[in-house]
């Protein structure tokens, strides 16, 4: 199987201006010139791959593993800074596992903090919503200001488990 760059073909599509009569006729005109020469990212050497395929694979095994937590958004956010510490090490022995290493602190942390990501228990006790609260409570107690900046800047959206 090929690498996902390899599978998808970038493409650049030329922006046109469109203006319409009282028949309904419309004039297509060209904005601007697309430069087809401009390279937007440096094509890496054959064999290397960039930091998001990286990620991408941890991602995507750790799914294939742990089929009943699947994928769901935000994931990408954990494991990003992850690997990140592993791979941006001073020694190449740890940048070389530093995806293995990745994977494994990801998949052990996801079986602490998974059921934060499962949408059916976010009401539960080991849910976000749980999580958030126990947050909050311990925010009150220990700096108030900030309490009270979070309570203010949330009233009236979505988040209305935060008060």
């Amino acid at each position: 199987m090929f690498a996902l760059k390899q599978r998808v073909e970038q493409t650049i599509l030329p922006s046109q201006v469109v203006e319409s009569t009282r028949q309904g006729i419309k004039n297509l005109g060209s904005l601007r010139r697309v430069d087809e020469t401009a390279e937007p990212h440096a094509v890496l050497k054959e064999g290397q791959e960039a930091h998001w395929e990286v990620v991408e694979r941890i991602l995507f095994v750790h799914t294939k593993v742990h089929k009943g937590l699947g994928y769901i958004q935000g994931m990408n956010e954990v494991c990003g800074p992850i690997y990140y510490v592993f791979a941006s090490q001073s020694d190449k022995e740890s940048q070389e596992f530093a995806e293995a290493d990745a994977f494994f602190c990801f998949s052990s942390l996801m079986v602490e903090i998974g059921d934060k990501f499962n949408k059916a228990l976010d009401s539960s006790p080991t849910g976000y919503k749980s999580a958030l609260d126990q947050m909050m409570n311990l925010l009150q107690r220990k700096d108030k200001a900030l309490y009270n900046d979070l309570v203010r800047v949330f009233v009236g959206c979505a988040h209305d488990y935060i008060t």
